[in-house]
């Protein structure tokens, strides 16, 4: 993982355990994948780049609806692990290059959609991003962005102990609010307007000890830019609070999602 000031975060260090903590549940993948590219109106012809392409949770997917996806990431690991999966999956023509949205290694006006999910605020200039990918899509073409804001039931006092000892607040979807993405609020500023939106809606399980490891292994990329004092402070607060309010660890809570996609033309 590489961590400086005013550089774009890379997963190399979340590649063994992303798909857990990220990924969605069976099924789901493909109807998160169904709803993009019906909103963005992607065919088999339409040639396709996602930024960040990960692990692959939505490029396998997605990729059966268009013609050559074209996967960006700067982790290598993580990208590995994506030729890994498509080994089995079967999916059709994924193109793998690690590159910086800030700068694709594309010619201009080549794209028909340029894929995005929870990507911008991961990138170190988030305008020279809009920048290039109004350089490299189509004037027709589409930006099709994507994130997910989820609610724990009966967990709220995990998280609220983290946030009280860390000051590190992460935005916690409830019924109604979407609580806008990076990526679409960085495009609408340079210009982008959105044509088409849609909200895929489903529910997951989380149990206080699963949850309790998320902090222990500091899996989100939110803890990696915090000092180490300040992580182990969160964690200790987090250990009191389950100690105190959870007395079966593996009980299951309900967590709620809602999978949102917004397309913008530039």
């Amino acid at each position: 993982m590489t961590d400086q000031p005013h550089k774009s975060v890379v997963f190399d260090r979340a590649a063994t355990f992303y798909d857990q903590t990220r990924g969605f549940p069976p099924g789901i993948d493909q109807q998160a994948a169904d709803l993009m590219a019906r909103l963005g109106g992607l065919t088999h012809s339409s040639v396709v780049a996602e930024i960040g392409v990960g692990t692959g949770r939505l490029a396998l997917p997605l990729a059966r609806h268009s013609g050559p996806y074209l996967g960006f990431d700067l982790s290598a690991d993580m990208m590995s692990v994506l030729r890994q999966k498509h080994a089995v999956f079967g999916a059709p023509d994924i193109r793998l290059a690690r590159a910086d949205v800030t700068q694709l290694p594309l010619r201009s006006n080549v794209l028909d959609a340029a894929v995005l999910v929870h990507i911008l605020h991961l990138v170190s200039d988030p305008e020279r991003a809009a920048s290039e990918l109004r350089r490299t899509v189509k004037p027709a073409g589409v930006a099709i962005v994507g994130w997910n804001r989820s609610y724990e039931h009966g967990l709220e006092a995990i998280s609220d102990a983290w946030e009280a000892a860390t000051g590190e607040q992460w935005r916690r979807w409830r019924k109604g609010e979407d609580n806008r993405d990076t990526s679409a609020v960085v495009l609408e500023q340079n210009g982008w307007t959105e044509t088409a939106s849609g909200v895929l809606e489903f529910t997951t399980t989380l149990t206080p000890r699963a949850k309790l490891e998320r902090y222990r292994g500091r899996v989100f990329s939110s803890m990696w830019r915090m000092d180490d004092a300040a992580w182990q402070a969160g964690v200790a607060a987090v250990e009191a609070v389950v100690a105190a309010q959870y007395t079966d660890l593996d009980q299951p809570f309900e967590v709620s999602h809602a999978f949102h996609v917004v397309v913008l033309r530039p």
